[in-house]
């Protein structure tokens, strides 16, 4: 009898050690969990820090293109009045046969060179190249994307295209009816008789007075977007 208490008293001691064992085994692993939980949190944490960074740098770059661009755009627009002044002259010039000047001469020159729309995208390719979902307004993504690949390339597009079929006819009739003169740097007339004869000519500045003019509506329209989604982004740059 007193044989078989030792080796229950033993026994039970065994296991008492062997759950002993087990809590602190458990409490290790609940330790490395809880410990690699938080590295997990504390990374990213840090992730969304960068990320949040990087996105201020790149809605502040973005705004200063887009503000560069309205500049470019009211360029733009100052350069077509001026160019729209000098159709002007050189149509009162022609309808009244006129005597040619070295004012109707620069406007003939100036009014040969092609249209174009420049705009400043260099922070919208470093977002294309990082991905948009850097960005974590879904509406100011949106508008963005909207305003490069929509706005802008269609008024690239129509302004380009315009640009060459214009630059085409124009260029036609130019060697029709003017010559450079690479002494004076200016543009020479051919012939009074030959210019006033016909009504093409007319026409074709008549036709680029009108294309002018869209070109203008163009840049007021991308005016207008561009302000907006500046308007978004200062709001947006206040939440950081």
């Amino acid at each position: 009898m007193l044989y078989f208490f030792r080796r229950l008293r033993r026994k039970l001691i065994q296991e008492g050690k062997l759950r002993r064992y087990l809590f602190y085994a458990v409490g290790e692993i609940l330790l490395v969990m809880v410990g690699i939980l938080l590295a997990l949190q504390v990374n990213n944490w840090n992730q969304r820090k960068r990320n949040s960074i990087k996105e201020q740098i790149i809605l502040n770059e973005l705004k200063e293109n887009l503000q560069s661009n309205i500049r470019q755009f009211h360029s733009n627009i100052t350069w077509e009045e001026n160019r729209i002044e000098g159709i002007i002259r050189v149509l009162d010039f022609l309808r009244s046969k006129g005597t040619w000047n070295d004012t109707i001469a620069e406007d003939i020159r100036w009014l040969r060179l092609r249209e174009e729309f420049l705009i400043s995208t260099s922070a919208y390719q470093s977002l294309n190249s990082n991905g948009f979902d850097l960005i974590s307004s879904d509406s100011i993504r949106k508008e963005i994307i909207r305003l490069f690949d929509v706005t802008y390339a269609i008024s690239t597009d129509r302004v380009t295209e315009f640009s060459m079929e214009m630059f085409s006819v124009r260029d036609q009739y130019y060697n029709s009816f003017f010559k450079w003169d690479p002494e004076t740097k200016r543009i020479e007339l051919n012939s009074n008789e030959s210019l006033f004869d016909t009504k093409e000519i007319e026409n074709m500045f008549s036709h680029l007075l009108f294309y002018k003019e869209y070109v203008i509506q163009f840049n007021e329209e991308a005016i207008s977007e561009t302000a907006m989604l500046i308007q978004l982004l200062e709001a947006e740059l206040e939440e950081f």
